[in-house]
Order: structure tokens, then sequence, then C-alpha cells
């Protein structure tokens, strides 16, 4: 089981998402791939099966993120360590089994990556694969080189070079363009927001158009939350378990318009949609298929929100509790609904508590989710300052395989 990883755009020593040709490549190689944030180390003191990590000009540490530690004596410090506290120049893990002492070595810490491969690149384009073996291991293309303001990306069963792949999902006569993941509403260098969530077989992706700039009631409310990777799937044995999704049309990032193609939408119509997309039908057969998406319960109405409108209130009265749901992948095939899976990770919430979180709040998961830590990210209309809608994410994990 691989750890649930999570970024955002306000760690220091983050990459800097603008409305600039490739800087949406550079946030994905230092969260998939590089890490982020390295610093060297002044100390490492081991109390009480508790280690202190002492770096004096400071890092990009918080709780619930996971650090890589290197060069560290004893070993057993070294790895990926999820961090409990954290100052200005210090952070703790847990460190079980070994005794008080201070480390000795050359350390280095930095934020430690999904642990996705970079298969290919070129100038402004690039192809992720996730790295479990018992997953999909489908390819992610990223294609920034025709505008600053948006992604158009593509799934691939196989691919040999940046350009050249087989199996496309969605296929270039679904969307000539691929699937578009708007990233700013002005092709400029402003910061926008960003949040991923993920592990080693399933990207989530908050991109928040508004720039800090231009936004006068905070840049971190609004955007959208897209995805690739593996879901669950009802079929045993499912090799093209993988969801892609997207926008359908470019301009997305300057109306409401594309936010109902988005993760915390759904839709209960039989209409499937070139921009949530997988390999293959649960038959195999050969082509890419597209999906909906529906709560698997509570929730009803096409295009319904995560978190916002008239559904329940927010806290529940008889509770006072917080009701989350999955998501349900169903396919048509000759006008019959398959059930087809459900997502990873991510949770919708039919209340109306959209006003009720702060951009990133961690919460303590009840009933099923016990022992899990959820981390809420609010969304909005694409070019939006405000926010219609929030997810949850189990940042805690594993993840349903």
């Amino acid at each position: 089981m691989s750890a649930v990883k999570y970024f955002h755009a306000q760690q220091a020593g983050s990459p800097t998402l603008t409305g600039i040709q490739g800087s949406l490549i550079s946030v994905l190689d230092a969260c998939l791939v590089n890490g982020f944030g390295l610093k060297s180390v002044e100390s490492i003191v081991v109390a009480g099966n508790i280690a202190t990590v002492t770096v004096s000009t400071g890092h990009a540490m918080e709780p619930d993120i996971l650090a890589l530690i290197e060069g560290a004596t004893p070993s057993g410090l070294n790895g990926e360590k999820r961090v409990l506290s954290s100052t200005a120049t210090t952070f703790t893990f847990a460190a079980a089994g070994i005794s008080d002492q201070t480390a000795s070595g050359t350390i280095t810490t930095k934020v430690a990556p999904l642990g996705w491969e970079k298969v290919f690149s070129a100038t402004h384009k690039a192809v992720y694969r996730p790295s479990s073996v018992e997953g999909t291991r489908m390819f992610l293309r990223v294609d920034e080189t025709v505008d600053g303001r948006e992604a158009r990306v593509r799934g691939f069963e196989h691919m040999t070079d940046v350009d050249t792949g087989v199996g496309a999902f969605p296929t270039t006569d679904q969307l000539v363009t691929g699937a578009l993941w708007p990233k700013a509403s002005v092709a400029n260098a402003n910061q926008r927001d960003w949040t991923i969530i993920g592990d080693h077989r399933t990207l989530y992706l908050h991109l928040n158009c508004v720039d800090s700039v231009s936004s006068s009631t905070g840049f971190r409310l609004s955007g959208s939350v897209w995805t690739f990777g593996d879901f669950k799937s009802f079929k045993a044995a499912d090799p093209y378990a993988c969801l892609l999704q997207g926008a359908t049309s470019t301009g997305q990032y300057g109306s409401g318009s594309g936010q109902d193609q988005s993760v915390e939408f759904v839709r209960t119509d039989n209409n499937g949609n070139p921009g949530q997309v997988v390999p293959r039908n649960y038959t195999g057969v050969s082509g890419a298929s597209q999906v909906i998406r529906h709560a698997e319960s509570l929730m009803s109405g096409n295009g319904a929100v995560s978190g916002s409108g008239a559904y329940y209130v927010y806290p529940n009265g008889p509770d006072n509790g917080l009701l989350l749901v999955g998501t349900q992948l169903i396919e048509y095939l000759s006008g019959n609904a398959h059930l087809r899976g459900r997502t990873r990770g991510v949770y919708r919430v039919p209340q109306n508590c959209h006003a009720s979180f702060a951009q990133r709040t961690k919460i303590d998961g009840t009933g099923d989710l016990t022992g899990r830590k959820l981390l809420a990210v609010k969304c909005g209309s694409p070019n939006s300052a405000g926010s219609q809608a929030v997810l949850f994410f189990d940042i805690t994990g594993p993840w349903e395989a």
C-alpha cells in the first residue's frame, strides 16, 4: 500500500502555478516525481520515540505532510516520515524503536513526491505514469504548448515518445484537443493557488484560475478539481480501470460552464461526456468509453455540486454530523447502465456547508472513516473568487484498492 500525500501552493519552496506555459508541468514534476523544498538539516534529536528535526533556514513541512529524510545515521531515521508537528524551524516525526540520541551524517530533507514516473518530455510537454505495479499504469500526457491558461491532457494505454501512443482516451474523434485542465483566467505570471492529493495510483488536482492580484476576496477559494488515475472497479482484475476527467472546450477558465465536468459535480443523466473517460468499457473492447458520475447516496439532481445548494442542512441536527458520500462511475452500453466502479479517496457532501470550512481545513473522520484525517478543498466556478463547493479527501489512507 502506498502512502497518501498532499501538496499545496502555500508550502515554502513549492513551485508556482501561473498563466504561463509550462508552469503546471513544473508543479507536476515537483509533486509527482522530484519533491521540493530541499534543505540541509542541522540536527535530528530522538527522545522518547519522537524525532525532532531542526532546519534553521525554515522548511516546507506541516502536520500530515510526508518528509523525505536522507543521509542520517542511524538509517532508521531515513525515508519518508509523516510529520506530526512543526514550527518555523523544526518538525517532528515518529521514531519508534530508535534509542534516544542525536543523529549523525550529512542530512537533508524535502517534501516527498508521490513517486510517479516522468517517462517522456519536450518543451512544455510531459508524460507521467503511476508507479504501482498493482494498478493500470496508464500514461498521462500533459501539453501546455497551445495556451498558458490551460493544459491539454490525454490518457494512453501505451506510449513510445512524448507525442506517440496507442489506446488514447479521449480519442481525437471524441475531443480533438484532449481534455482540458483550466489553470489561469489570464495568461500572466501572477501566482495561482493549487492543491494536489494522491497516491501511487491516483491523482487529484485542484487548480484555481483566479490569481492572487486580481481577486479581492482571496484567491484560494475558487477553482475546480480534476483527476487522472485508477478507480475502484467492480470488475475483478480490471486492467482498464483508469479515469481521466477534464473540461471539454477551451475558454472554460473564464466561466462556470466547465465546472459541471469537474470532480465536485455529479450528473444523473445518461449522457456520457468525452471529458470524463476510461480507456475501455468493462468488456475490454478497444476504444475509449465515456462515463458519468453519480453520488452513491443522499444527493440527487443533474449538475449537483458537493457541499452547496438546497440539500441537507449542515450540521445535521440529529447527530451534529457531516455527511460524506462516495462517487459512482456509470457507463452505458446499448442504452443500459452499468456500475463500473467508484472513485478512490474523495468524498462529497450532500449538505450546504461550503461556508463552514476554510480552504484545506483538516477534520477527523467518523463512522467508517474513524481514524482518518480529511482535507477540505473548496471549489467555485473556474473564474470565480468565491467558493461554491467543497470536497473532502482522505489524507491518511490507504485508499481502497
